[in-house]
């Protein structure tokens, strides 16, 4: 539902290498369908019958709108600083994921310390996610990604790799990228800004984040035994920072 909604306010067509609702029926039949699909969550979660986890997921509803909001609202702000990006993606994304992690620990019949390491690892865990996936708006081939590259930025969402170049460029280079992407990037000038990207090292410095991230996150899984289950969360450590889809 989260997914279907984003396309829509980011006008994307392309999703998992296929069209989405909105590029292939239109903005309206998406949206009754994205809010056909919260409805079915929202169902599922009462039917767990656990207070604890149905007062979580329907907060964190909240929490993930006022990401979104806040992201719509930082849109085409090419002063936006680091802090603020880590508060929209950690509410947009993370929270999320932090949340389906720690109502897997409380169905489970964990402990408050453990639901509470596993909260921990989806904010994380959550972070990293979502800074890779600005990395490979950039990086990324699209049909491997599956998503059209260059989206956030057509859009006018300033993520961790332009926020860093900005950061390091003089007052003259600034004013070039600001004026090439309200102008609207061609294929060929996206791909002379990954250049310059590569070239101040905004992606390495943004992959290198998404490490400090996993780093912390693996430490909130110290508090388990080693089991299959533990290795399975680390493996997907490692995954989220390789990845490329």
């Amino acid at each position: 539902a989260t997914l279907i909604h984003d396309d829509i306010i980011d006008s994307a067509y392309l999703r998992r290498n296929g069209p989405t609702l909105n590029a292939k029926w239109n903005s309206q039949i998406a949206v009754l369908v994205g809010d056909y699909l919260h409805d079915k969550a929202i169902e599922a979660i009462f039917e767990t019958k656990n207070d604890q986890v149905i007062a979580a997921v329907l907060k964190t509803a909240g929490i993930v709108c006022d990401g979104e909001i806040l992201e719509l609202k930082e849109k085409n702000n090419f002063n936006l600083k680091e802090e603020a990006y880590f508060t929209i993606i950690e509410r947009k994304t993370a929270a999320l994921l932090a949340t389906c992690l720690e109502s897997g620990a409380l169905l489970g019949g964990f402990g408050v310390e453990q639901a509470l390491a596993l909260k921990r690892f989806g904010i994380y865990f959550g972070m990293a996610f979502q800074i890779m996936d600005d990395c490979l708006d950039f990086m990324g081939e699209e049909n491997e990604f599956g998503k059209t590259l260059g989206a956030d930025l057509q859009a006018g969402v300033l993520t961790l790799p332009l926020i860093r170049l900005i950061a390091l460029l003089d007052e003259r280079g600034k004013a070039e990228i600001f004026s090439r992407v309200k102008s609207g990037l061609s294929h060929s000038q996206l791909g002379d800004l990954v250049l310059l990207l590569e070239e101040h090292g905004a992606l390495d410095y943004s992959v290198a984040k998404a490490r400090e991230f996993t780093d912390r996150a693996a430490l909130e899984l110290t508090v388990f035994p080693e089991t299959p289950m533990r290795r399975s969360l680390q493996a997907l450590l490692q995954y989220v920072v390789e990845r490329n889809r």
